[in-house]
């Protein structure tokens, strides 16, 4: 019989005995650092994969020095807990909603600062209609419009992040 595991990702860690969602080696399916992923994929090697007896040997580690939960990070890439279930990593089903739900908000995001976009792009075109003089310079608009959209656009990209 093969059993399969899944959940939200904090379930997730306690039941394989990582210290927190938030912990140095936080990830389930390797002993990537969390600094070490905010490093482009392209630019840093693959780590190991973690897997149940990976964890195992881990935890074991953890308990030859000492079971002290500050120095797991150092010791035993996070693991504080022997896992509750023997099911292996290669066995654990993504959380697809909560997957799917941050890149929807994303998007929603991505939606939200081009609505403002245009609304401001709106106003300028109503101020400038309205302060038409046959003397300004007629690029004038077009290099604020231009100013204003990379503006936004930089900031939209930044909220993306």
């Amino acid at each position: 019989m093969r059993l399969f595991f899944f959940g939200d990702y904090d379930l997730m860690t306690k039941m394989y005995g990582i210290c927190s969602c938030n912990a140095r080696y936080c990830c389930l399916h390797c002993t990537a650092s969390r600094q070490r992923m905010a490093t482009p994929r392209d630019e840093r090697e693959q780590s190991p994969a973690r897997t149940l007896q990976t964890i195992m040997d881990d935890f074991q580690k953890y308990e030859a020095d000492g079971s002290r939960r500050s120095r797991a990070k150092d010791v035993s890439h996070s693991i504080v807990a022997k896992p509750f279930l023997e099911i292996d990593t290669d066995h654990v089903v993504l959380p697809s909603l909560h997957i799917s739900l941050g890149n929807f908000k994303q998007m929603y995001e991505l939606e939200e600062h081009c609505h403002k976009l245009d609304y401001t792009l709106f106003k300028l075109r109503v101020t400038h209609a309205d302060n038409d003089d046959d003397e300004e310079d007629p690029t004038n608009f077009d290099k604020r419009v231009t100013e204003e959209y990379t503006k936004r656009l930089t900031q939209a990209k930044q909220g993306l992040l």
